[in-house]
């Protein structure tokens, strides 16, 4: 690793744990009388504290953000061989003959030991905030230090836009940027939202609004999702999201998959993930699940079939209720 600070961000809407670790640590110099030391490893005892590592548990995944909120660590369900923590510090940029597009980060994972993971057999997904630059031609890009000069090089050349930040996917875990150049362009192009059976993993719509993360073995095969805005049904009912349809239509999992809308208002009392019964006439809406998780403005349920979803602002059961589920 080349940084030496900490921070803390991470996905799937798991726990979230965000960094409050100070921009600058306190210096020490040799001419350092021996009160200003102690004010120096008073300082340095606070900034341990607080930055301890938020958990990403391995069945369900999980979200780090780091604390100003520009870069994100998202662990689809099963990609961790075991319970983890990670942690995100933003450094200063380097200067040199790379273009960057967003700021540069240091990203560490750590298993149950205190160990730091440095690769995975999964991918995970890395989110930075871009700066409004490169379009097509970005990549997610990585420092190489394997050589004696350390060297800036793509990982993923074809990004996925979430609102204001850039997504690309890693293995491995070093100092992460978004790099102006490198970038796929037309090449790149929907099979991302291919997901397999043995791994799992997680599919977006091409907005970057709404998401599901299927557990490792939930499907029968190997399949190709979509996730498109539908249209609402005749009797439509109070919501706090857009509709998205999930397919394949009718897609039946083993294991329950959680689906994430973002949330078109602030209205922190969202009711349940709801789903469009076709079999009636008129078609309506009904609860799939009254006990949905929220993280700023993406709301999370769990289904056991695709179809189409929205957020509704009613129908939910109390932190209590939900507490005995």
């Amino acid at each position: 690793m080349v940084s030496t600070r900490l921070g803390v961000f991470l996905f799937a809407l798991a726990p979230v744990a965000t960094s409050r670790c100070a921009k600058e640590e306190p210096v020490v110099t040799d001419d350092t009388c021996p009160t200003e030391l102690a004010d120096v490893q008073s300082q340095l005892d606070d900034l341990t504290a607080a930055c301890t590592p938020g958990p990403i548990p391995s069945r369900e995944g999980g979200v780090v953000v780091s604390d100003d909120g520009e870069a994100v660590l998202s662990v689809p369900p099963g990609a961790l061989a075991s319970d983890a923590t990670g942690t995100i510090a933003p450094l200063d940029t380097p200067t040199g003959d790379v273009a960057f597009g967003s700021q540069v980060v240091d990203i560490t994972l750590y298993d149950s030991s205190g160990n730091e993971i440095t690769s995975l057999d999964h991918e995970v997904t890395i989110c930075l905030k871009s700066n409004g630059a490169g379009g097509d031609t970005s990549c997610l890009g990585y420092l190489d230090t394997s050589s004696a000069k350390p060297t800036w090089r793509c990982e993923d050349e074809c990004l996925k836009p979430r609102k204001d930040l850039l997504c690309g996917n890693t293995t491995h875990f070093t100092n992460f940027a978004i790099l102006l150049t490198g970038g796929g362009g037309g090449k790149c192009n929907s099979d991302d939202n291919y997901i397999l059976r043995r791994e799992g993993g997680v599919a977006r719509s091409e907005d970057g609004a709404a998401f599901v993360s299927v557990l490792p073995g939930a499907l029968e095969a190997d399949t190709q999702f979509t996730i498109v805005p539908g249209a609402p049904p005749k009797a439509d009912v109070a919501r706090i999201s857009d509709i998205y349809t999930f397919g394949p239509a009718g897609l039946k999992f083993g294991e329950t998959a959680r689906v994430c809308l973002d949330a078109t208002t602030p209205d922190t009392k969202a009711g349940c993930l709801g789903f469009i019964d076709e079999t009636v006439d008129p078609p309506k809406w009904v609860c799939q699940d009254p006990c949905v998780k929220r993280v700023d403005d993406t709301i999370c349920g769990e289904t056991d079939h695709f179809t189409s979803f929205a957020i509704l602002l009613n129908g939910g059961l109390s932190d209590v209720e939900c507490a005995k589920k």
